[in-house]
């Protein structure tokens, strides 16, 4: 017996809304996905390098303190210890992901850190004052790189952010949608049973009939 018209159209708008509640549900899993991978990297990749920028700050405000203080041959070991820190934090920082902007400001601090350090090995209390203007020039410098990759890491947490609130808002929405795909679902199933019940009382009444 073939099904009525009305009632196979039922059906295929039936598997029309499932085949779209699933892809919302796939949808919906990619974006949450992503949402676990942004507060993920605001953590790993925002907050934790821009303490490491931080603490690399400190250190070499420490070490200009230490070489105003005293020549640099009597503060070696204290200068020693603060560049055996810096090179930690710089290898804890590069195991961070960084973007292309952040990788050449990250390239340029490397170059005015090393300028500094060369520098520094030619001070002394009594050195020309060649060498304490490069000193002091190349310290601006790889502080100004430092507030660079700072600001970086503050617009890139505020787009992640950004980002993880539009995911949210998203979700939202397509729960929503799944609600209604469920009530869409609910009414289509008393639509059929309703079409079922049509189709077998009639033949019911006629077998009574004979």
């Amino acid at each position: 017996m073939k099904w009525p018209v009305e009632k196979r159209t039922i059906v295929m708008v039936l598997l029309a809304i499932l085949v779209l509640a699933l892809i919302n549900n796939f949808v919906s899993r990619q974006q949450y996905n992503d949402l676990t991978k942004n507060i993920s990297s605001i953590y790993k990749d925002r907050l934790i390098p821009a303490s490491y920028i931080f603490q690399m700050n400190g250190l070499l405000y420490q070490k200009q303190l230490l070489l105003q203080a005293m020549p640099a041959e009597a503060a070696s070991a204290q200068l020693n210890q603060h560049n055996a820190e810096i090179s930690r934090i710089i290898e804890a920082y590069e195991a961070t992901y960084l973007t292309k902007e952040e990788k050449q400001q990250w390239e340029s601090f490397r170059q005015h850190l090393k300028d500094y350090n060369e520098a520094e090995g030619l001070y002394s209390s009594s050195v020309e004052y060649t060498h304490k203007n490069n000193l002091q020039l190349s310290f601006d410098k790889a502080l100004q790189s430092l507030k660079q990759l700072n600001e970086t890491q503050t617009s890139e947490g505020m787009r992640l952010q950004n980002e993880s609130k539009s995911i949210i808002n998203s979700t939202i929405i397509q729960a929503y949608l799944e609600v209604s795909f469920l009530f869409i679902l609910g009414i289509i199933g008393l639509m059929l049973l309703t079409a079922s019940e049509k189709v077998v009382y009639p033949v019911s009444h006629r077998y009574l009939h004979n």
